[in-house]
Parts: structure tokens; C-alpha cells; sequence
């Protein structure tokens, strides 16, 4: 038996070396082999990929093996014992552990499992010998003889085995009398010899299985247990250590798991009227109505990865059951949790379909628009209205102290004021019942909500502005609060501009936005300042001439060369974001853009002269 390399371009042979059992064959630096020949010439064979250095390492391992009869990293028994017996004829065989072989018992499934040739076959042997129960009460020994050295092997052994990506090696260590012992295991590690994991201590004490409503059925009990022991497996125990392969078994496992939860939780008309009635209950039992908020967010986040068929079909389900009314007690309640939990679960829908969300504002605006036409609306016996969902994400937006939860809010809104078609990736289709829907909704919230949601912008004229360090320059000092607000709405602005460019421009013209826009390049949070520039330039990226002549009028760009030349020319984000500006309308300029390229030049010459670090404004 020979070993043979050849030639990439002609195919000859440029190495011929007979594999003999006595060279003594070695692996360096991952990707070399080397040995002696009999003559004394020394050779090697280097590899461009780790993965190529390692096939022809454990052929040649074997080659020799196979034909020599020597002892290898694998055990060989004599034909007539119990065995696997691999490709090149090898017989893996994994002999009952023990303290005593526990070196060898690791060395052996560790060459085992990193070769693709002798993984099925010790997958094999494990599950054939039991080989995962019987090491397992080496655990509690090990750790009462406070051998650290069998610890950190029984680890080693472990991870290997994990590393399998077998699924049976995973139905078998996330059994309920299993998973236990074997994050046991896996809480020791050799390079970390002064640490160690407390991962049985959390299971005990913090991972609670808690059933807000019964689940009958045990199989999808099981399934909810497996799947958080696999996330707990594959985010917390293996985090560091963890192959793609791995990775990605366990992820399949879970995900076919949460198809079976949601599947069933969808079909249960019993279970939904039970978890439902827990957050219609009065009086409200707080704690429970808590815990039924918390299940609805896992439950709907597990949804949001089916497909989109499915997915729409389970929050349809859960809509005829009442999930739509918790929006007003989550959204509002003073627990931070439920609050995230609330928009979270808002974030999920919209993020599948949101014209499900905005059908359910505009049957709210018709039904109070209804009650208030007919004068009912003050009578005793009319019943108690909810507030439209929209206005309560503007509410929420506008008074939540999270700045996380803000931005949410600020995204949903979005989503929801984004009427645009769909591109029908997912199989949804739009319709003109839907459009019309939309034109009905963005009617009523031009009509009614633009101005309270705007309002922290239409309102900065009013306040006072004080003097900067140098005693030259005029600041508009924001609290924090107020800043995060504006720096959102700025986004939405632009965002409203781009999209909605009719009902827009009647709001501009109307309360000169521009203006105050214009006001907020004095604030002294810089990404205020961007946010207010963002607006301005994306006014000029509509090349509208309406746009253009309200910004000359309101002397906008004033206001942009102050702030400009309030940086000194000091190199940092807000001088490169007013370049760049000054740069878009350079290459915009065609048609009425031109006026603002003359109003720039004549106006504003004498300031742009003295900028000589850059040739934009040359």
C-alpha cells in the first residue's frame, strides 16, 4: 500500500512512498504530516485546509492499521466479539467505562468523532452498549473522590458525544431522569480549571415549568420541556464550544417541536378560552393575568418563525379569541415586563400582516365616530369605548420612559403608516378592500393624530435658548426624554415624506414643520441634529419643487450653515453629515434644485469661502 501525490497539470507522480507500520508518522500544526523514510530522507505533506490534512491523516491511520494488525486510537476485538466495523475494515468497540479507562475511553471517541468515516459507526456503539447511561454514575464518584482530572474527561467524552448531531443522542440526553446528570457533566471544563459552571444549581432553582392553563395533552408537555433543555444546551451549556453542525441539529430540533406547540395551542379551542378568560377575568387576578400575558409573548414569538400561511392563521385564531383587547392593559401597565411583553407581541403581527392590525383601528375610530354622531356617547347606559389602538401607541409612544420601549412604539407606528403593497413574498395578497382601508386610516390619523404625535417638534419655537460655552453660539437645551422623542420622530417624518407625500405636505405647509425642523439643528445632542439635517435632506431627495420653495421661504438653510459653522471644522459626525448634505444637493441639482444651489451661492458665499479642507462648497 502506497501513498501516491500527483500533479495538478499533467497528473504525474511526484511522490510515491510505501506506507510502512514502523515510520513514525506525525501530525504538526494541523496541517502537516511528516515522517522519515528508510533511506533517511525526510518528507512531508502540507495541506491549504485543516479538514484535507486530517481525511489523509486518518486514512493513513487506518491504511496502516488495517494491513499491520497494530494497535490504533480505536480498540480492535477479535471478529468473534461484539463490534462496529467501519469502512476500512476497523472494529470501533467502546468497553464499559470506568474510572480506570476513562483516558483511554476519551481518546477514543475524541478521534472517533472528529472523522467523518467513524461517527455514524460510533453513534452505533453507543446506543448499542448503552455506553451514555453507564457513564454517567461516574459523575457523582468522580465528584465525591473530588477528581477533577476524571471530571474534565467525563466532559470531554460528553461534548464529543453531543457533537455527534445525532438525533438520538438528543432524544436520549434530553430525557427528564437524563439532562440533569449530563449538564452535570458539562459544568466542568480543563481550560477553565478555577470555574465551574452552576448550571444543575439554575435548573433547580430558577427553570420552573409553569402551566398558566393546563395542557392535556403529555406529548406537547414533553416537546416544551425538550426544547428549552436544547436552547439551554446549545445558548448556555455549549455556547462556547459549540460546532455549526451541532448548532443546527439542535436548532431543527426545537423548531419541529414548536410547529407540534403552536399546532396545538392553535387547535385547543378549550385551552385558548381558559387563557383568555384569565385576562377578561374580574375582578383581575394580577398575577395570573401576568403570567397568561408572558405565555401569549413566547407563544407568539415562537410563531413568528413558521411559515407565513401558518403564521397568519395562528394570530387570526388567537384574534376571534380576544387577543387584540390586550394591547390596552398591557401596553399601559406600570410592570415593565408586560410592557415589552405587550408591543412585542403588537411587533409579531405587524411584522406577518399589518393590515390585521390596522382593520382593527379603523373599526374602533368608525364604532366611537358612530357613538359620538348619534350623542351617546355621554349617556350612562353607552358602553365604555376602547380607545383606538393607534392613538394608544401614539400615547404610549409619547410618555414611556423606556427608551428601548420607545423605539418599539416608534416602529410599530411605522409599520402601521406604511400603506405601500405588498411584494407578496409570503403569498398575501392585497386587496381593495384593504386599500381602501388603508386610505381610511391614514385619512383619520392625518386628521386627528399627526399633530398630537408631532407635537414635541411643533412646540421647540417655545423654548428659551440659552448660550453656548464660547458665549457665541444660541443651544436649545432638550432633556433627555424630549431629545430621544425628537431624534424618533425626525425618523418618522422622513419616513412620512417618502411615503405619504400629499397628506404630508399639507401638514408642513400648515404648521411650518420645516421651521421648527430647522430649530433643532441648534440642539445640543448631536444626533438630534443629524435626525433634523436627515429631514431636510430628504425633503430635497423629493426634487419637489413645493418642498424646495417652502425651504427658501422658511430661510432653512440658514439655519443649516450656522450649525455648520458651529463645528469649526472639527472632523466629526455632524461636519461630514452637513458636507455630505451640501454634497446631495450638488448632485441633485437639475430643475428647481437648481434655485437652491443659487440661494446657497449668493447668500452664502462669504462663509463657504473660508471652508479650504474640502472642495465641496468650491
Amino acid at each position: 500500500m502506497c501513498l501516491v501525490v500527483r500533479g495538478e497539470n499533467d497528473n504525474g507522480v511526484i511522490m510515491n512512498s510505501k506506507i510502512r507500520p514502523e515510520e513514525g508518522y506525525q501530525r504538526q500544526q494541523e496541517t502537516l504530516i511528516v515522517w522519515q523514510e528508510p533511506n533517511g530522507c525526510d518528507l512531508a505533506l502540507s495541506f491549504q485546509e485543516v479538514n484535507g490534512c486530517e481525511d489523509i491523516w486518518y486514512v493513513l491511520d487506518y491504511t496502516r492499521f488495517h494491513f499491520f494488525n497494530r494497535i490504533s486510537h480505536l480498540h480492535l476485538l477479535p471478529k468473534s466479539d461484539p463490534m462496529v466495523t467501519d469502512d476500512f475494515g476497523l472494529n470501533i468497540a467502546l468497553p464499559q467505562p470506568s474510572l480506570k479507562n476513562l483516558q483511554e475511553l476519551e481518546q477514543t471517541v475524541s478521534t472517533a468523532a472528529r472523522n467523518p468515516y467513524t461517527r455514524r459507526h460510533l453513534v452505533t456503539a453507543i446506543s448499542e452498549t448503552a455506553f451514555i447511561e453507564n457513564l454517567l454514575p461516574l459523575l457523582e464518584i468522580s465528584e465525591d473522590l473530588e477528581s477533577f482530572d476524571d471530571l474534565y474527561r467525563l466532559a470531554a467524552i460528553m461534548r464529543d458525544i453531543i457533537c455527534l448531531n445525532d438525533s438520538s443522542v438528543y432524544e436520549y440526553v434530553l430525557k427528564d431522569d437524563i439532562f440533569m446528570k449530563v449538564v452535570g457533566i458539562l459544568e466542568y471544563d480543563r481550560e477553565f480549571p478555577n470555574m465551574k459552571a452552576s448550571h444543575r444549581e439554575y435548573l433547580t432553582n430558577h427553570a420552573k415549568f409553569k402551566e398558566v392553563v393546563p395542557i392535556r395533552n403529555p406529548n406537547i408537555v414533553a416537546k416544551i420541556k425538550q426544547t428549552y433543555r436544547a436552547q439551554f444546551l446549545k445558548d448556555v451549556v455549549l455556547a462556547r464550544t459549540l460546532d455549526d453542525g451541532t448548532h443546527s441539529g439542535l436548532n431543527q430540533l426545537a423548531f419541529f417541536n414548536q410547529i407540534d406547540i403552536v399546532g396545538y395551542v392553535q387547535q385547543d379551542t378549550e385551552f385558548l378560552t381558559e387563557l383568555f378568560a384569565i385576562l377578561d377575568a374580574s375582578p383581575p387576578d394580577v398575577e395570573r393575568k401576568k403570567e397568561a400575558v408572558l405565555f401569549l409573548h413566547e407563544i407568539a414569538g415562537i410563531a413568528s418563525s413558521l411559515q407565513g400561511m401558518n403564521r397568519g392563521a395562528f394570530f387570526r385564531t388567537l384574534g376571534e379569541h380576544g387577543l387584540f383587547s390586550i394591547f390596552h392593559h398591557t401596553l399601559l401597565d406600570p410592570d415593565p415586563r408586560i410592557r415589552i411583553a405587550g408591543v412585542a407581541i403588537l411587533g409579531f403581527i405587524l411584522k406577518h400582516d399589518t393590515s390585521m392590525i390596522r382593520s382593527l383601528c379603523v373599526a374602533q375610530t368608525r364604532q366611537r365616530d358612530e357613538v359620538e354622531k348619534s350623542a351617546r356617547a355621554d349617556t350612562p347606559s353607552a358602553p365604555p369605548l376602547e380607545t383606538p389602538l393607534v392613538e394608544l401607541l401614539v400615547k404610549c409612544f409619547l410618555e414611556e420612559e423606556d427608551e428601548g420601549l420607545r423605539s418599539q412604539f416608534a416602529d410599530s407606528l411605522v409599520k402601521l403608516l406604511d400603506t405601500s403593497p405588498l411584494d407578496g413574498t409570503e403569498g398575501i395578497v392585497t386587496h381593495p378592500a384593504a386599500d381602501a382601508e388603508g386610505e381610511e386610516f391614514l385619512l383619520s390619523f392625518y386628521e386627528k393624530l399627526i399633530g398630537v404625535l408631532l407635537a414635541p417638534i411643533l412646540t421647540v419655537d417655545e423654548i428659551a435658548l440659552t448660550k453656548a460655552d464660547d458665549g457665541a453660539t444660541d443651544v436649545l437645551v432638550l432633556d433627555e426624554r424630549r431629545a430621544s422623542i425628537v431624534g424618533l420622530l425626525c425618523q418618522i417624518v422622513c419616513f412620512a415624506v417618502r411615503q405619504h407625500q400629499i397628506k404630508m405636505k399639507f401638514y408642513i405647509v400648515t404648521y411650518n414643520l420645516l421651521a421648527k425642523v430647522a430649530i433643532l439643528l441648534k440642539a445640543r445632542e448631536a444626533f438630534v441634529r443629524l435626525g433634523a439635517l436627515r429631514v431636510l435632506r430628504t425633503c430635497i431627495g423629493m426634487k419637489d419643487e413645493f418642498y424646495l420653495r417652502n425651504m427658501l421661504k422658511l430661510d432653512v438653510f440658514r439655519a443649516v450653515v450656522d450649525a455648520f459653522e458651529a463645528t469649526k471644522g472639527r472632523y466629526n459626525l455632524f461636519n461630514s453629515a452637513c458636507l455630505e448634505f451640501f454634497e446631495f444637493i450638488r448632485a441633485v441639482s437639475e430643475g428647481a434644485t437648481l434655485n437652491i444651489v443659487a440661494h446657497l451661492v449668493t447668500s452664502f458665499r462669504t462663509q463657504f469661502e473660508g471652508v479650504g479642507y474640502v472642495d465641496t462648497l468650491k
